[in-house]
């Protein structure tokens, strides 16, 4: 079945929503690890759960996404780009925080888990405003940066 842009949009807005359901989770139990033993023993299980989760969503971007992406205006190929080069960071970085722990440095490694949530939803509103937005993800073939003289 061929996917429309804007189901594509949809799709992956929905994902988009999905993780950042489970970043504030992720987040409030940082905000609790340094005094609650539950969360702070709870972290590496959420965030395993969210590193494979957001893999799978980079990987589904790629198949649905990135195709679509390519042909659908001039700027395609760099989004194309832009978007593979940011999916090859965020795995090597998710390849490293999963071998952090919260002990011994928990400060360091709240520090480290934040800086990520905070890339990563800084990665997903700049997605929505330059890959997933209605002017891009159109269902009609016209192109709204085609000069017309």
């Amino acid at each position: 079945m061929v996917l429309k842009p804007s189901e594509i949009r949809t799709i992956i807005l929905g994902e988009h929503d999905v993780l950042r359901s489970r970043l504030a989770e992720i987040n409030g139990h940082l905000g609790h690890a340094a005094t609650e033993a539950a969360s702070r023993a709870e972290l590496p299980k959420l965030l395993a759960q969210f590193y494979e989760l957001f893999l799978q969503h980079i990987a589904h971007e790629e198949q649905i996404l990135m195709p679509v992406l390519a042909d659908i205006d001039n700027w395609g190929p760099i989004r194309i780009e832009q978007m593979d080069e940011e999916h090859i960071e965020q795995r090597a970085t998710i390849n490293e925080l999963s071998r952090l722990q919260p002990e011994p440095d928990l400060k360091a490694y709240t520090a480290r888990i934040l800086a990520f949530i905070g890339e990563i939803r800084a990665d997903m509103d700049a997605e929505e405003r330059e890959c997933l937005s209605r002017d891009v993800l159109r269902d009609d073939t016209t192109s709204i940066d085609a000069f017309g003289g």
